[in-house]
């Protein structure tokens, strides 16, 4: 397994002014300032990626454009966690196909769960 460490840039996802879409062209722009400024690596979809309120379509899309815009000359961490155990293993997959380095998930977080909830997700 491949060890990652370093600072690591936690990617905001932006959006167009009127807030209908993703800015790739923005997520692009930030990728190549932070590699040139010598970040460590790129985490996506995490808190501060407003993951939760992107489709699964949209959040398919940006792990595309977030790791080939990086394309390999850093470690890529994909937030994969989802509603439901099949829409995360689904973005586990496709995070997992398109190269990322990593995965994080945890489990839903907007409604409290047991601990034997958390440890069987």
């Amino acid at each position: 397994m491949k060890r990652i460490g370093g600072m690591f840039a936690n990617l905001p996802t932006p959006f167009s002014r009127d807030g209908s879409r993703i800015d790739f062209a923005v997520v692009r722009e930030r990728i190549e300032w932070l590699v040139e400024a010598g970040i460590h690596g790129f985490s996506t979809q995490l808190s501060a990626g407003e993951f939760a309120y992107l489709g699964l379509d949209e959040r398919r899309s940006l792990t595309q454009v977030v790791v080939e815009a990086v394309n390999w000359r850093a470690p890529v961490l994909v937030g994969i966690s989802g509603n439901s155990l099949a829409e995360s293993t689904e973005l586990a997959r496709h995070a997992g196909e398109l190269g990322a380095t990593a995965a994080m998930l945890m489990p839903r977080s907007y409604f409290k769960l047991t601990e034997d909830e958390v440890l069987a997700y």
